[in-house]
């Protein structure tokens, strides 16, 4: 009788005690972020962050203070910090049944990984530049470019092409080839020749900007590395590959040394390389370069980050054209623990990797999982 009052006291007392240390707990994590919003009155970022970290460590369940902290990073130019506590912040949501709010946590990551470096705006600022005694060109040039746009949206192409054709030389007169205006104006024209089928003047105008904003912007500006892509595709749309091939991997390059491997637009550029080589059949170098870009995905975005999931749905069907079909289904189920997660329900690209996974099935000749998958 005796051992069994003592066991229930201990019992109670430890239960005591745990209460007791939660509710203390809980009142010193309120007081660190209380603390934090007056730091964070006092425009002292850095400050607010320390005191939320202590918050969260206190309470790391509690999603309010990883969100608030992730804030308070970002404004503390932490942006490495800043996704990291994202990312707490979406394995806490999936451990709490709130897959729902991974979405938002990922478009923070995406929006935060996507900054354009302050080299990129001077640039462009420079490259953009009008003086004094060309405002009413600018006028006028800004003016004409309206009228493309407007020809263009009414369904008036040949009409809009002439208006381009004029928009450029209106740049190139009263701003000369090494300006924005002329570079501009050149996308302008290449898409609407490419909407007519004039392909080659297309791909005669497009290697002529991208040589202009090369020497104008830098090989690593995003103007410049956008515009080989639309140079890029448009050899591809010609089944001209290896002439693509060239271009996507001067475009891998540029991003990866002007914005970083891990930057959202180095990762696109890094997938559209790999369809390159998936087009030419070369899928030993199509694999190689998509689990690069994966790994560089998971490492920038997260684990749980669409675009690692997408990813991971590429790599599969890679494997699935070379008949590896156990390490496609491996790779769709990687792939679908992300993306359905990360994507709404009816998402395109969610069914798209459930459809793959249901042929990969299919094909290894499991038709019941094929049909309940």
């Amino acid at each position: 009788m005796v051992s069994r009052l003592t066991t229930g006291v201990l019992f109670a007392l430890a239960l005591f005690l745990s209460t007791t240390s939660a509710a203390d707990e809980a009142a010193e994590a309120a007081k660190q972020a209380t603390l934090a919003d007056e730091a964070a009155a006092g425009n002292d970022a850095a400050k607010a962050l320390e005191h939320l970290l202590k918050a969260h460590e206190l309470q790391p369940a509690n999603r309010d203070y990883l969100d608030a902290a992730a804030l308070m990073a970002v404004q503390a130019g932490q942006t490495d910090a800043a996704v990291e506590l994202y990312r707490k912040a979406i394995d806490v949501a999936v451990a709490q049944g709130a897959a729902g709010d991974v979405p938002f946590y990922n478009n923070e990551i995406s929006t935060i990984r996507s900054a354009i470096p302050a080299w990129v705006d001077d640039k462009s600022a420079d490259a953009s530049a009008i003086a004094e005694n060309k405002g009413e060109a600018f006028e006028l040039w800004a003016a004409k470019q309206q009228e493309v746009a407007n020809l263009s949206q009414g369904g008036s192409i040949d009409e809009a092409l002439e208006a381009a054709r004029q928009l450029l030389q209106i740049a190139d007169d009263h701003f000369g080839a090494e300006h924005m205006t002329s570079i501009m104006s050149v996308r302008t024209l290449v898409e609407l020749l490419a909407a007519t089928a004039q392909i080659e003047e297309a791909e005669f105008m497009l290697q002529a900007a991208v040589g202009q904003a090369t020497e104008l912007l830098g090989a690593g500006h995003p103007e410049t590395l956008d515009l080989q892509t639309m140079l890029a595709r448009l050899y591809d749309s010609m089944s001209a590959f290896s002439e693509a091939q060239a271009v996507h991997e001067s475009i891998r390059q540029g991003y990866a040394q002007g914005l970083g491997s891990g930057h959202p637009l180095a990762i696109a550029a890094q997938r559209d390389l790999a369809r390159n080589y998936e087009n030419q059949a070369r899928f030993k170098y199509a694999t190689s370069v998509l689990e690069e870009t994966c790994e560089a995905a998971r490492q920038a975005l997260g684990p749980l980050h669409q675009e690692t999931g997408l990813c991971l749905a590429h790599l599969a069907s890679i494997k699935d054209q070379q008949g590896d079909l156990p390490e496609a289904l491996a790779l769709l189920d990687r792939a679908l623990n992300v993306v359905s997660i990360a994507l709404p329900a009816d998402d395109p690209r969610l069914v798209e990797t459930l459809t793959s996974r249901a042929s990969v099935l299919r094909k290894l000749g499991r038709l019941a999982d094929a049909r309940d998958g």
